[in-house]
């Protein structure tokens, strides 16, 4: 585990990753359910061993082929997230309040606590979302490691639930207890002394979460890309932040259907020159991506029409993002995604595109001969 190993001697590494299926947080019936971290890490374990395939002649036993697994991804210890950790988002008596609630769910079993909305609560889900902040804040905290250390900056990967982007800083919302990618974003200028952060959120629902915390600040770009008129029903164009923030939240509601031509035009015209204009004059940046695969056509809750090759290529934009304007620093967060299989294939997509397998090997075991055949296809 990275946090007992020194970052130079892995200079190698290409990806940090930790995991936490929350399996006790979970109600019967609900898409929110535990099969969806289970799905996507076995997506980052299939891209994994397709890495090794790759590489298999370099291995003459199964210890080296262990070895070689090692050498391109490491998984990160973590504790979970202590209140002040919380709190450098969410207000005090929200953090305290859940905990309280602790005593009903445990005669309940399962209950819900956002008013009109489906997030649900169980004797178990605090224990998830403080473990889920507190992945995130770790593998943030590696990325940094290895970057101070002058080796090779490998990209993070988070596969945790609850999601959070959905929660503000009083309250739950839309399936959120707690707001990973906030957190993670002020975690990283506090501690690491990362100026500017740009948070870029591709789940088909948009983050109002994320844009409610950092809507009058001007230290935190939030980028969105979205399906229009659904959950929460924010998002417009039109909501841009305020006071000191104004033009530091961009909003891109795109309409259903959305595929992969729409989808990367907004990135490549919209989205990735707002953020290297933020980081122009950063310090130190960092890049957080929330990553939500419900934008996958077999998703139950929207109308986007993208696949797992369409995370592949976005993931390799995030890539080239953090590279060029944020020293590599870049950690991706799991936010929304409800249908299992569709999980898999997107995590299986992002892990690939983040550096664990061979873009070509990744195409191929996607179906894809190569990216220009693939947009002539569609």
């Amino acid at each position: 585990r990275c946090r007992c190993r020194a970052a130079q001697e892995l200079d190698s590494l290409k990806l940090l990753y930790a995991a936490s299926s929350g399996d006790g947080h979970t109600m019967p019936g609900h898409p929110e359910c535990f099969a969806r971290s289970n799905a996507a890490l076995n997506g980052l374990n299939t891209a994994l061993e397709e890495a090794n395939q790759a590489t298999v002649n370099d291995a003459s036993t199964p210890r080296d082929l262990e070895q070689l697994k090692n050498a391109l991804a490491n998984g990160v210890d973590y504790d979970e997230a202590a209140d002040e950790l919380l709190q450098l988002v969410h207000v005090p008596a929200y953090v305290e309040g859940l905990r309280e609630l602790l005593p009903r769910a445990r005669e309940a079993g399962c209950m819900t606590i956002e008013t009109g909305g489906p997030t649900y609560f169980t004797p178990y889900s605090v224990m998830a979302a403080v473990s889920a902040v507190g992945a995130a804040c770790a593998v943030a905290d590696e990325i940094v490691a290895f970057n101070n250390a002058a080796v090779s900056t490998p990209a993070g990967l988070v596969l945790t639930r609850p999601p959070g982007h959905h929660a503000v800083p009083g309250g739950p919302k839309g399936f959120c207890l707690y707001n990973g990618a906030a957190v993670v974003a002020r975690h990283v200028q506090q501690k690491h002394n990362c100026d500017k952060v740009v948070v870029i959120d591709f789940d088909v629902h948009y983050g109002n979460g994320t844009a409610d915390a950092f809507r009058d600040d001007s230290s935190v770009l939030y980028a969105s890309m979205h399906q229009e008129r659904i959950f929460p029903f924010e998002g417009n164009i039109d909501e841009v932040g305020q006071g000191e923030g104004e033009g530091c939240n961009l909003a891109l509601p795109l309409p259903a259907g959305t595929g992969r031509t729409l989808a990367f035009e907004s990135w490549d015209t919209v989205i990735a020159p707002k953020a290297r204009e933020f980081l122009r004059d950063a310090k130190k940046g960092f890049v957080v991506i929330s990553a939500g695969f419900d934008a996958h056509f077999l998703d139950p809750t929207a109308q986007f029409m993208w696949d797992a090759s369409d995370y592949y290529h976005l993931a390799r934009r995030a890539r080239e993002l953090a590279g060029e304007c944020a020293g590599g620093r870049l950690l991706y967060i799991m936010e929304g995604g409800y249908h299992v299989d569709n999980g898999n294939e997107a995590s299986r997509g992002v892990g690939g595109a983040l550096g664990v397998s061979i873009a070509e090997l990744t195409r191929s075991t996607l179906g894809l001969a190569s990216l220009e055949e693939t947009l002539a296809a569609r």
